[in-house]
Protein backbone atom coordinates (compact mmCIF):
# COMPACT_ATOMS: atom_id res chain seq x y z
CA UNK A 1 0.00 0.00 0.00
CA UNK A 2 2.72 2.46 1.00
CA UNK A 3 4.68 1.70 -2.21
CA UNK A 4 2.35 3.91 -4.19
CA UNK A 5 3.24 6.94 -2.13
CA UNK A 6 6.93 6.24 -1.65
CA UNK A 7 7.36 5.77 -5.41
CA UNK A 8 6.81 9.48 -5.97
CA UNK A 9 9.58 10.45 -3.58
CA UNK A 10 11.92 7.82 -5.04
CA UNK A 11 11.28 9.19 -8.52
CA UNK A 12 11.92 12.76 -7.45
CA UNK A 13 15.22 11.93 -5.82
CA UNK A 14 16.47 9.42 -8.39
CA UNK A 15 15.79 11.87 -11.22
CA UNK A 16 17.81 14.51 -9.38
CA UNK A 17 15.24 17.21 -9.89
CA UNK A 18 15.78 20.74 -8.67
CA UNK A 19 15.30 20.16 -5.01
CA UNK A 20 16.11 22.56 -2.20
CA UNK A 21 17.46 21.52 1.19
CA UNK A 22 14.36 22.94 2.82
CA UNK A 23 12.09 20.69 0.74
CA UNK A 24 14.36 17.71 1.37
CA UNK A 25 14.25 18.18 5.11
CA UNK A 26 10.47 18.64 5.29
CA UNK A 27 9.73 15.45 3.36
CA UNK A 28 12.37 13.33 5.10
CA UNK A 29 11.30 14.54 8.52
CA UNK A 30 7.67 13.80 7.73
CA UNK A 31 8.55 10.26 6.67
CA UNK A 32 10.66 9.77 9.76
CA UNK A 33 7.78 10.81 12.00
CA UNK A 34 5.36 8.44 10.31
CA UNK A 35 7.75 5.48 10.45
CA UNK A 36 8.66 6.15 14.08
CA UNK A 37 5.06 6.42 15.19
CA UNK A 38 4.01 3.38 13.16
CA UNK A 39 6.73 1.13 14.52
CA UNK A 40 5.99 2.12 18.09
CA UNK A 41 2.27 1.44 17.65
CA UNK A 42 3.03 -1.91 15.98
CA UNK A 43 5.37 -2.93 18.79
CA UNK A 44 2.90 -1.84 21.45
CA UNK A 45 -0.28 -3.34 20.02
CA UNK A 46 1.24 -6.19 17.99
CA UNK A 47 -0.21 -4.80 14.76
CA UNK A 48 1.07 -3.95 11.30
CA UNK A 49 -0.21 -0.51 10.40
CA UNK A 50 2.20 0.14 7.58
CA UNK A 51 4.36 -2.13 5.46
CA UNK A 52 7.80 -0.79 6.39
CA UNK A 53 9.49 -3.07 3.87
CA UNK A 54 8.30 -0.72 1.17
CA UNK A 55 10.39 2.00 2.78
CA UNK A 56 13.59 -0.02 3.11
CA UNK A 57 14.82 0.77 -0.40
CA UNK A 58 14.19 4.48 0.03
CA UNK A 59 17.40 5.40 1.86
CA UNK A 60 19.53 3.59 -0.68
CA UNK A 61 18.15 5.82 -3.42
CA UNK A 62 18.69 9.02 -1.49
CA UNK A 63 22.15 10.34 -2.37
CA UNK A 64 22.70 12.86 0.39
CA UNK A 65 26.07 14.42 1.14
CA UNK A 66 27.35 14.67 4.70
CA UNK A 67 26.88 18.40 4.49
CA UNK A 68 23.23 18.06 3.61
CA UNK A 69 20.79 19.02 6.38
CA UNK A 70 18.70 15.98 5.46
CA UNK A 71 21.53 13.54 6.14
CA UNK A 72 20.71 13.47 9.84
CA UNK A 73 17.20 12.28 9.11
CA UNK A 74 18.40 9.86 6.41
CA UNK A 75 20.66 8.14 8.93
CA UNK A 76 17.85 7.99 11.44
CA UNK A 77 15.56 6.42 8.84
CA UNK A 78 18.18 3.83 7.90
CA UNK A 79 18.60 2.86 11.51
CA UNK A 80 14.87 2.82 12.15
CA UNK A 81 14.17 0.63 9.12
CA UNK A 82 16.75 -2.01 10.05
CA UNK A 83 15.23 -5.21 11.39
CA UNK A 84 17.37 -5.21 14.52
CA UNK A 85 16.20 -1.80 15.68
CA UNK A 86 14.28 -1.92 18.93
CA UNK A 87 11.45 0.47 19.50
CA UNK A 88 11.73 2.20 22.83
CA UNK A 89 9.06 3.96 24.74
CA UNK A 90 8.91 7.72 24.16
CA UNK A 91 10.12 8.50 27.67
CA UNK A 92 13.25 6.36 27.47
CA UNK A 93 14.26 7.40 24.00
CA UNK A 94 13.82 11.05 24.77
CA UNK A 95 16.75 10.95 27.20
CA UNK A 96 19.06 9.14 24.76
CA UNK A 97 18.51 11.28 21.65
CA UNK A 98 20.98 13.99 20.74
CA UNK A 99 19.86 17.59 20.88
CA UNK A 100 19.97 18.01 17.09
CA UNK A 101 17.77 14.98 16.43
CA UNK A 102 14.16 15.70 15.45
CA UNK A 103 11.82 14.97 18.31
CA UNK A 104 9.59 12.42 16.57
CA UNK A 105 8.30 10.55 19.61
CA UNK A 106 4.64 11.13 20.22
CA UNK A 107 2.48 11.02 23.27
CA UNK A 108 0.84 7.78 22.26
CA UNK A 109 -0.34 7.31 25.80
CA UNK A 110 -2.65 10.32 25.45
CA UNK A 111 -4.19 9.09 22.22
CA UNK A 112 -4.69 5.47 23.25
CA UNK A 113 -5.47 6.17 26.88
CA UNK A 114 -2.55 4.00 28.01
CA UNK A 115 -1.51 4.59 31.58
CA UNK A 116 2.20 4.72 32.28
CA UNK A 117 3.56 1.41 33.54
CA UNK A 118 0.35 -0.45 32.85
CA UNK A 119 0.47 -3.56 30.69
CA UNK A 120 -3.22 -3.37 30.01
CA UNK A 121 -3.44 -1.32 26.81
CA UNK A 122 -6.86 -1.53 25.19
CA UNK A 123 -9.64 -3.92 26.12
CA UNK A 124 -12.07 -2.75 23.51
CA UNK A 125 -10.99 -4.28 20.17
CA UNK A 126 -13.48 -2.20 18.22
CA UNK A 127 -12.06 1.03 19.59
CA UNK A 128 -8.56 -0.13 18.73
CA UNK A 129 -9.49 -1.02 15.17
CA UNK A 130 -11.24 2.30 14.71
CA UNK A 131 -8.18 4.18 15.89
CA UNK A 132 -5.82 2.24 13.62
CA UNK A 133 -8.00 2.75 10.57
CA UNK A 134 -8.25 6.48 11.25
CA UNK A 135 -4.51 6.71 11.74
CA UNK A 136 -3.91 4.79 8.52
CA UNK A 137 -6.15 7.18 6.59
CA UNK A 138 -4.41 10.20 8.10
CA UNK A 139 -0.97 8.82 7.24
CA UNK A 140 -1.98 8.52 3.59
CA UNK A 141 -3.26 12.08 3.47
CA UNK A 142 -0.13 13.29 5.24
CA UNK A 143 2.00 11.64 2.59
CA UNK A 144 -0.03 13.36 -0.14
CA UNK A 145 0.85 16.73 1.33
CA UNK A 146 4.56 15.88 1.23
CA UNK A 147 5.00 14.82 -2.37
CA UNK A 148 4.78 18.08 -4.28
CA UNK A 149 8.14 19.90 -4.06
CA UNK A 150 6.92 22.45 -6.59
CA UNK A 151 4.08 23.40 -4.27
CA UNK A 152 5.88 25.92 -2.07
CA UNK A 153 2.78 26.71 0.00
CA UNK A 154 2.35 23.07 0.94
CA UNK A 155 6.05 22.63 1.71
CA UNK A 156 6.24 25.77 3.77
CA UNK A 157 3.25 24.63 5.79
CA UNK A 158 4.97 21.31 6.49
CA UNK A 159 8.36 22.79 7.19
CA UNK A 160 7.14 25.40 9.67
CA UNK A 161 6.48 22.67 12.22
CA UNK A 162 9.83 20.96 11.86
CA UNK A 163 12.57 23.27 10.58
CA UNK A 164 14.29 26.32 12.04
CA UNK A 165 16.82 27.51 9.45
CA UNK A 166 18.44 25.87 6.43
CA UNK A 167 21.95 24.53 7.12
CA UNK A 168 21.41 24.17 10.88
CA UNK A 169 20.73 20.95 12.73
CA UNK A 170 17.08 19.96 12.48
CA UNK A 171 15.19 20.66 15.68
CA UNK A 172 11.60 20.14 16.71
CA UNK A 173 9.60 23.21 17.62
CA UNK A 174 9.03 23.09 21.38
CA UNK A 175 5.51 24.36 21.02
CA UNK A 176 4.59 21.65 18.54
CA UNK A 177 2.03 19.15 19.72
CA UNK A 178 2.48 15.39 19.46
CA UNK A 179 2.50 14.01 15.90
CA UNK A 180 -0.75 12.15 16.25
CA UNK A 181 -2.79 14.93 17.84
CA UNK A 182 -1.38 17.64 15.58
CA UNK A 183 -1.73 15.60 12.39
CA UNK A 184 -5.23 14.35 13.14
CA UNK A 185 -6.55 17.82 13.96
CA UNK A 186 -5.16 19.31 10.74
CA UNK A 187 -6.35 16.48 8.54
CA UNK A 188 -9.77 16.36 10.14
CA UNK A 189 -10.34 19.98 9.13
CA UNK A 190 -9.10 19.21 5.61
CA UNK A 191 -11.10 16.02 5.17
CA UNK A 192 -14.29 17.69 6.38
CA UNK A 193 -14.04 20.03 3.39
CA UNK A 194 -13.25 17.19 0.99
CA UNK A 195 -15.92 14.64 1.82
CA UNK A 196 -16.40 14.05 -1.89
CA UNK A 197 -12.97 12.40 -2.18
CA UNK A 198 -12.51 9.27 -0.07
CA UNK A 199 -9.94 6.47 0.19
CA UNK A 200 -11.50 3.11 1.09
CA UNK A 201 -9.63 0.08 2.40
CA UNK A 202 -10.27 -2.37 -0.42
CA UNK A 203 -11.90 -2.50 -3.82
CA UNK A 204 -15.30 -4.27 -3.78
CA UNK A 205 -16.04 -7.34 -5.89
CA UNK A 206 -18.65 -5.33 -7.79
CA UNK A 207 -16.04 -3.03 -9.35
CA UNK A 208 -15.89 -3.57 -13.12
CA UNK A 209 -12.08 -3.74 -13.12
CA UNK A 210 -11.70 -5.71 -9.88
CA UNK A 211 -10.13 -8.73 -11.61
CA UNK A 212 -7.78 -6.74 -13.82
CA UNK A 213 -4.03 -6.87 -13.32
CA UNK A 214 -2.71 -4.39 -10.81
CA UNK A 215 0.12 -2.39 -12.44
CA UNK A 216 3.34 -1.90 -10.50
CA UNK A 217 5.01 1.12 -12.03
CA UNK A 218 6.59 4.10 -10.23
CA UNK A 219 5.69 6.41 -13.09
CA UNK A 220 2.01 5.44 -12.88
CA UNK A 221 2.10 5.71 -9.08
CA UNK A 222 3.42 9.23 -9.34
CA UNK A 223 0.69 10.17 -11.80
CA UNK A 224 -1.99 8.66 -9.55
CA UNK A 225 -0.78 10.91 -6.74
CA UNK A 226 -1.03 13.89 -9.05
CA UNK A 227 -4.64 13.01 -9.92
CA UNK A 228 -5.49 12.59 -6.25
CA UNK A 229 -3.99 15.97 -5.40
CA UNK A 230 -6.16 17.52 -8.13
CA UNK A 231 -9.25 15.84 -6.69
CA UNK A 232 -8.46 17.05 -3.20
CA UNK A 233 -8.16 20.66 -4.32
CA UNK A 234 -10.57 21.00 -7.27
CA UNK A 235 -13.29 18.34 -7.14
CA UNK A 236 -16.75 20.00 -7.34
CA UNK A 237 -19.39 19.08 -4.78
CA UNK A 238 -21.58 17.37 -7.41
CA UNK A 239 -18.93 14.73 -8.06
CA UNK A 240 -17.85 12.11 -5.49
CA UNK A 241 -14.71 10.05 -6.14
CA UNK A 242 -13.50 7.05 -4.15
CA UNK A 243 -10.32 5.05 -4.56
CA UNK A 244 -8.92 2.05 -2.71
CA UNK A 245 -5.80 1.44 -0.65
CA UNK A 246 -5.16 -1.98 -2.18
CA UNK A 247 -5.77 -0.78 -5.76
CA UNK A 248 -4.99 2.89 -6.19
CA UNK A 249 -5.28 2.48 -9.96
CA UNK A 250 -9.03 1.84 -9.58
CA UNK A 251 -11.67 4.46 -8.80
CA UNK A 252 -15.43 4.69 -8.48
CA UNK A 253 -17.29 7.89 -9.28
CA UNK A 254 -20.76 9.21 -8.53
CA UNK A 255 -22.03 12.27 -10.41
CA UNK A 256 -25.17 14.14 -9.39
CA UNK A 257 -27.32 15.47 -12.21
CA UNK A 258 -27.07 19.21 -12.69
CA UNK A 259 -29.89 21.62 -11.88
CA UNK A 260 -31.92 22.77 -14.88
CA UNK A 261 -31.55 19.47 -16.75
CA UNK A 262 -33.75 16.37 -16.98
CA UNK A 263 -31.03 14.62 -14.95
CA UNK A 264 -31.54 16.76 -11.86
CA UNK A 265 -31.92 14.61 -8.71
CA UNK A 266 -30.40 11.70 -10.63
CA UNK A 267 -27.25 9.80 -9.66
CA UNK A 268 -24.81 8.41 -12.21
CA UNK A 269 -22.04 5.92 -11.50
CA UNK A 270 -18.79 5.05 -13.21
CA UNK A 271 -15.94 2.60 -12.56
CA UNK A 272 -12.48 3.65 -13.71
CA UNK A 273 -9.07 2.09 -14.14
CA UNK A 274 -5.86 3.97 -14.86
CA UNK A 275 -3.97 1.59 -17.19
CA UNK A 276 -0.25 0.93 -17.04
CA UNK A 277 0.41 3.30 -19.95
CA UNK A 278 -1.62 6.14 -18.39
CA UNK A 279 -1.46 9.10 -19.07
CA UNK A 280 -0.11 8.27 -22.53
CA UNK A 281 -3.55 6.77 -23.13
CA UNK A 282 -6.90 7.89 -21.65
CA UNK A 283 -8.34 6.18 -18.55
CA UNK A 284 -10.63 3.19 -18.93
CA UNK A 285 -14.14 4.10 -17.86
CA UNK A 286 -17.41 2.18 -17.60
CA UNK A 287 -20.87 3.58 -16.96
CA UNK A 288 -23.01 1.60 -14.49
CA UNK A 289 -26.51 1.60 -15.99
CA UNK A 290 -29.65 1.25 -13.86
CA UNK A 291 -32.22 1.24 -16.64
CA UNK A 292 -32.91 -0.57 -19.88
CA UNK A 293 -31.65 1.03 -23.08
CA UNK A 294 -30.16 4.54 -22.94
CA UNK A 295 -31.21 7.67 -21.07
CA UNK A 296 -28.51 9.65 -22.86
CA UNK A 297 -26.99 9.33 -26.35
CA UNK A 298 -23.48 9.13 -24.84
CA UNK A 299 -24.18 6.61 -22.06
CA UNK A 300 -24.80 3.05 -23.21
CA UNK A 301 -26.44 0.25 -21.30
CA UNK A 302 -23.34 -1.92 -21.80
CA UNK A 303 -21.20 0.70 -20.02
CA UNK A 304 -19.73 2.48 -23.03
CA UNK A 305 -19.18 6.22 -22.50
CA UNK A 306 -18.88 8.34 -25.63
CA UNK A 307 -16.77 11.41 -24.97
CA UNK A 308 -13.99 12.89 -27.07
CA UNK A 309 -11.47 12.91 -24.20
CA UNK A 310 -11.70 9.12 -24.01
CA UNK A 311 -11.34 8.71 -27.76
CA UNK A 312 -14.81 7.18 -27.99
CA UNK A 313 -16.46 10.18 -29.66
CA UNK A 314 -15.67 12.64 -32.42
CA UNK A 315 -14.02 15.85 -31.36
CA UNK A 316 -11.65 18.57 -32.38
CA UNK A 317 -7.96 18.07 -31.72
CA UNK A 318 -8.05 20.30 -28.66
CA UNK A 319 -10.96 18.24 -27.28
CA UNK A 320 -9.14 14.90 -27.44
CA UNK A 321 -6.84 13.37 -24.84
CA UNK A 322 -3.49 15.10 -24.44
CA UNK A 323 -1.05 13.24 -22.12
CA UNK A 324 0.65 16.49 -21.19
CA UNK A 325 -2.37 18.44 -20.00
CA UNK A 326 -5.43 16.16 -19.77
CA UNK A 327 -6.53 14.85 -16.38
CA UNK A 328 -9.13 12.48 -15.01
CA UNK A 329 -11.01 15.41 -13.50
CA UNK A 330 -11.43 16.88 -16.99
CA UNK A 331 -13.09 13.64 -18.09
CA UNK A 332 -15.55 13.77 -15.19
CA UNK A 333 -16.34 17.42 -15.80
CA UNK A 334 -16.96 16.64 -19.48
CA UNK A 335 -19.49 13.99 -18.48
CA UNK A 336 -21.20 16.34 -16.07
CA UNK A 337 -21.17 19.44 -18.26
CA UNK A 338 -21.26 18.12 -21.84
CA UNK A 339 -23.24 14.88 -21.55
CA UNK A 340 -25.76 15.37 -18.73
CA UNK A 341 -27.19 18.51 -20.31
CA UNK A 342 -30.59 20.17 -20.68
CA UNK A 343 -31.12 18.91 -24.24
CA UNK A 344 -29.27 15.61 -24.63
CA UNK A 345 -31.04 14.92 -27.93
CA UNK A 346 -28.52 17.16 -29.70
CA UNK A 347 -25.66 15.00 -28.39
CA UNK A 348 -26.59 12.44 -31.03
CA UNK A 349 -24.10 12.24 -33.87
CA UNK A 350 -24.79 14.86 -36.54
CA UNK A 351 -27.43 16.76 -34.54
CA UNK A 352 -25.23 19.36 -32.87
CA UNK A 353 -25.61 21.82 -35.74
CA UNK A 354 -29.40 21.54 -35.52
CA UNK A 355 -29.28 22.99 -32.02
CA UNK A 356 -27.30 25.95 -33.33
CA UNK A 357 -30.00 26.48 -35.96
CA UNK A 358 -32.71 26.15 -33.29
CA UNK A 359 -34.45 23.39 -35.26
CA UNK A 360 -35.89 20.01 -34.34
CA UNK A 361 -37.10 21.39 -31.01
CA UNK A 362 -40.06 19.02 -30.78
CA UNK A 363 -37.76 16.03 -31.21
CA UNK A 364 -35.61 17.37 -28.38
CA UNK A 365 -38.66 17.76 -26.14
CA UNK A 366 -39.85 14.23 -26.91
CA UNK A 367 -36.38 12.89 -26.11
CA UNK A 368 -36.60 14.58 -22.70
CA UNK A 369 -39.91 12.82 -22.11
CA UNK A 370 -38.14 9.51 -22.59
CA UNK A 371 -35.32 10.64 -20.30
CA UNK A 372 -37.71 11.48 -17.46
CA UNK A 373 -39.38 8.06 -17.63
CA UNK A 374 -35.98 6.33 -17.69
CA UNK A 375 -34.83 8.49 -14.79
CA UNK A 376 -37.66 7.32 -12.56
CA UNK A 377 -37.05 3.70 -13.54
CA UNK A 378 -33.32 4.05 -12.88
CA UNK A 379 -33.85 5.71 -9.50
CA UNK A 380 -36.27 2.96 -8.49
CA UNK A 381 -33.75 0.26 -9.38
CA UNK A 382 -30.96 2.14 -7.66
CA UNK A 383 -32.99 2.40 -4.47
CA UNK A 384 -33.67 -1.34 -4.50
CA UNK A 385 -30.08 -2.28 -5.44
CA UNK A 386 -27.78 0.56 -4.35
CA UNK A 387 -24.21 0.82 -5.56
CA UNK A 388 -22.06 -0.82 -2.90
CA UNK A 389 -19.34 1.84 -2.89
CA UNK A 390 -21.77 4.75 -2.51
CA UNK A 391 -24.44 3.18 -0.32
CA UNK A 392 -24.23 5.89 2.32
CA UNK A 393 -24.44 8.72 -0.21
CA UNK A 394 -27.35 7.04 -1.99
CA UNK A 395 -29.36 6.60 1.20
CA UNK A 396 -28.78 10.23 2.13
CA UNK A 397 -29.77 11.35 -1.36
CA UNK A 398 -33.08 9.53 -1.28
CA UNK A 399 -33.91 10.85 2.17
CA UNK A 400 -33.36 14.39 0.99
CA UNK A 401 -34.71 14.38 -2.56
CA UNK A 402 -36.95 11.40 -3.35
CA UNK A 403 -40.17 13.07 -2.23
CA UNK A 404 -39.22 16.38 -3.90
CA UNK A 405 -38.38 14.52 -7.12
CA UNK A 406 -41.70 12.66 -7.21
CA UNK A 407 -43.88 15.62 -6.30
CA UNK A 408 -42.29 17.77 -8.98
CA UNK A 409 -42.97 15.11 -11.64
CA UNK A 410 -46.56 14.74 -10.50
CA UNK A 411 -47.09 18.49 -10.87
CA UNK A 412 -45.81 18.30 -14.43
CA UNK A 413 -48.15 15.43 -15.20
CA UNK A 414 -51.08 17.30 -13.71
CA UNK A 415 -50.41 20.42 -15.80
CA UNK A 416 -49.84 18.40 -18.99
CA UNK A 417 -53.02 16.35 -18.56
CA UNK A 418 -55.05 19.51 -18.04
CA UNK A 419 -53.52 21.07 -21.14
CA UNK A 420 -54.15 18.03 -23.32
CA UNK A 421 -57.76 17.90 -22.17
CA UNK A 422 -58.61 21.62 -22.39
CA UNK A 423 -56.17 23.12 -24.89
CA UNK A 424 -58.89 23.62 -27.50
CA UNK A 425 -61.04 25.44 -24.97
CA UNK A 426 -58.30 27.51 -23.36
CA UNK A 427 -56.96 28.95 -26.62
CA UNK A 428 -53.88 30.20 -24.86
CA UNK A 429 -50.24 29.32 -24.76
CA UNK A 430 -49.22 26.70 -22.22
CA UNK A 431 -47.36 29.14 -19.97
CA UNK A 432 -50.35 31.49 -19.94
CA UNK A 433 -52.60 28.58 -19.02
CA UNK A 434 -50.33 27.67 -16.10
CA UNK A 435 -50.36 31.25 -14.85
CA UNK A 436 -54.14 31.26 -14.87
CA UNK A 437 -55.01 27.73 -13.74
CA UNK A 438 -51.93 26.73 -11.71
CA UNK A 439 -50.50 30.04 -10.48
CA UNK A 440 -48.84 28.40 -7.47
CA UNK A 441 -46.97 25.96 -9.73
CA UNK A 442 -45.23 28.48 -11.97
CA UNK A 443 -41.94 28.15 -10.11
CA UNK A 444 -41.95 24.38 -10.59
CA UNK A 445 -41.91 24.56 -14.38
CA UNK A 446 -38.82 22.82 -15.85
CA UNK A 447 -35.96 24.89 -17.20
CA UNK A 448 -35.52 22.47 -20.12
CA UNK A 449 -37.89 21.60 -23.00
CA UNK A 450 -40.55 19.17 -21.71
CA UNK A 451 -43.97 20.73 -21.13
CA UNK A 452 -46.64 20.43 -22.21
CA UNK A 453 -45.93 16.69 -22.26
CA UNK A 454 -47.83 14.17 -24.36
CA UNK A 455 -50.58 11.95 -22.97
CA UNK A 456 -48.43 8.90 -23.66
CA UNK A 457 -45.69 10.36 -21.50
CA UNK A 458 -48.15 11.11 -18.69
CA UNK A 459 -49.41 7.52 -18.70
CA UNK A 460 -45.91 5.98 -18.70
CA UNK A 461 -44.58 8.37 -16.09
CA UNK A 462 -47.51 7.85 -13.72
CA UNK A 463 -46.94 4.10 -13.87
CA UNK A 464 -43.23 4.49 -13.14
CA UNK A 465 -43.94 6.90 -10.27
CA UNK A 466 -46.40 4.45 -8.73
CA UNK A 467 -43.74 1.70 -8.75
CA UNK A 468 -41.20 4.10 -7.30
CA UNK A 469 -43.56 5.19 -4.52
CA UNK A 470 -44.20 1.57 -3.61
CA UNK A 471 -40.47 0.89 -3.36
CA UNK A 472 -39.99 3.96 -1.17
CA UNK A 473 -43.12 3.17 0.81
CA UNK A 474 -44.44 6.67 0.10
CA UNK A 475 -48.18 6.89 -0.48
Amino acid sequence: MLKVYIAKLEELLSDKLSYSYRNEISIMNKLYKIVKFSKYIDATLDTSILSLNSLSSLTSQINLSLASPGSVIAKKLSKLLSSCTKIKSPNKEKKEEETHTPKCDVEVSKTLSIQKGSKKLINDNQMCLQFLRQFKQDVLQTLFSSFEPADTNCLNQVSQDTITTVGQDVKENKTDESLNVNMLSKLDSTSSKQRNFVILESVPDSHVYKNSTSPNCPRLSARILKEINIFQSSLPSQIVVKTFEDRMDLLSVMIRGAKGTPYEYGLFFFDIQLPLSYPLVPPWLKYISYCSDRLNPNLYENGRVCVSLLGTWFGKEEETWNPNVSTLLQVLLSIQGLILVAEPYYNEEGLTKLKECNTDQEASRLYNEMVMVKMVQAMNKLYLSPNEVFREEIESHFKLYSRVFIERLEKWVKMSEYWNTHKNEVKKQFVEMVQEVFPEEQKSLPEFPLLPASLGFCISLKKSITNFRQSLNIF
